[in-house]
């Protein structure tokens, strides 16, 4: 039978190998490269916040897989969340359903330990919601000239940042982490990491009082191959308490326009534009009638509810926006058998509580958990989910209510990468 554990040190090798051949975009190709990987590998060994969990079979390692454990703002709560991520299989076994069993021994595995949630970024978003998995919010890609950001901020609070000032960062990253919804708290291990792979990011530091209050982490990249003086930013990590923060940072980026042609900026805000003096990105393209590009957007962190039921009393102090209710859920979760099933929850002036499966309510709704997921932490709204035919209700007039209860105030907010 097969048995998925820890991987021990010494197949390490192993787990390199089936790495390198499963992004070989990391470049891992020759037997050296392959070393150094592994050497990657090692020094994690034994962490506190993650490990590495293998598929075995007749004693042999067949695939394997991350975990980690993140803290996340789930509004308001920090709760354990799982991330999962560096999934890799031997491409002698592929298609046999071990990257599979790895997923479902995953989600038990934090759902044994509590955690609300389970996070990962996608291989492919259709392999994983079709385990449950629910799409977060969007990522959106804004491409503009340094111009074109507002030069009203005052700089003089600005420094430049090093690796020893990696405490005060944590701590102003987790400040910003309270303020949003979906955050994954900072700590030094992943801060470590963070720097290790930015050495050639530029840091910059709002410092007043002496607290830090925002920072920024940029990249130079050439805009071209036969112009050096010809340069892009592309903006790592963005990190603000306040307005007058965010304005400083604006303006320092502004300042850049002598050198710097265009910035790249991957955020979570689909409202950024009207920060932009030009709002349309350098791509040109226009739709008819006349609609401009302003940026692209792309999907990338997703979530899963490991126990629907006990979620609730989790939030038992979350406010579902004042309504009242009884509401029969009908969760449709056929990749984790015990999430799957009917339980009823009464909402009083907003709050939840959860009642038995057999008690009187006003309106069954029907759901995946991959939907399910998605619209309870606020990546989608509930009438977007009815009009689209992924929710069925045993009685309509309800429609605006539910849409009014599971709203939220923000789409969950993400900046950490695994």
């Amino acid at each position: 039978m097969p048995e998925i554990k820890i991987i021990p040190k010494k197949d390490f090798e192993t787990f390199a190998n089936f790495a390198a051949d499963a992004y070989p975009g990391m470049g891992y190709h020759t037997p050296e490269e392959k070393k150094n990987l592994q050497e990657v590998l090692e020094k994690k060994f034994g962490s506190p916040t993650m490990a590495f969990h293998g598929y075995y079979k007749n004693n042999e390692l067949l695939g394997g897989v991350a975990f980690y454990d993140f803290e996340m703002n789930l509004f308001g709560n920090k709760v354990l969340c799982g991330g999962g991520g560096f999934l890799a299989v031997s491409l002698l076994h592929k298609k046999e359903n071990v990257a599979r069993d790895l997923c479902r021994y995953f989600f038990k595995y934090y759902r044994k330990r509590n955690a609300p949630v389970a996070s990962l970024y996608p291989f492919s978003p259709k392999f994983y919601r079709k385990m449950g998995v629910g799409y977060g919010s969007k990522g959106y890609v804004y491409r503009f000239a340094p111009e074109s950001l507002p030069y009203n901020g005052d700089k003089k609070y600005l420094i430049e940042l090093a690796e020893k000032d990696k405490p005060e960062i944590i701590k102003c990253f987790n400040a910003f982490a309270e303020q949003h919804h979906g955050m994954f708290y900072d700590y030094p291990d992943y801060r470590n990491s963070f720097f290790k792979k930015n050495k050639s990011s530029r840091f910059v530091g709002y410092f007043k009082n002496g607290k830090l209050e925002g920072y920024l982490v940029y990249k130079f990249r050439p805009a071209g191959k036969d112009n050096f003086i010809n340069n892009e930013i592309q903006i790592v990590e963005m990190v603000y308490l306040n307005i007058d923060v965010f304005l400083s940072l604006c303006s320092y980026l502004h300042s850049q326009k002598d050198q710097i042609r265009m910035i790249t900026y991957l955020n979570f805000d689909d409202n950024f534009h009207f920060n932009l003096e030009e709002p349309r990105n350098d791509s040109g393209n226009f739709y008819p009638s006349v609609f401009h590009e302003t940026n692209t957007s792309a999907l990338g962190i997703m979530y899963r509810l490991l126990d629907s039921k006990k979620i609730f009393n989790l939030l038992h102090e979350h406010d579902f926006n004042g309504e009242s209710v009884r509401l029969r859920l009908n969760i449709v979760d056929t990749f984790l058998k015990e999430n799957n099933g009917k339980f009823v929850v009464y909402f009083e002036d907003g709050y939840p509580v959860l009642k038995k499966s057999s008690s009187v309510c006003d309106v069954e709704m029907s759901i995946d958990i991959a939907d399910f997921s998605s619209l309870l932490l606020g990546a989608i709204d509930f009438k977007s989910l009815y009009r689209y035919g992924r929710i069925k209700l045993t009685n309509d007039k309800y429609i605006e209510l539910l849409n009014n209860l599971f709203k939220t105030q923000n789409k969950p907010f993400f900046m950490t990468h695994f």
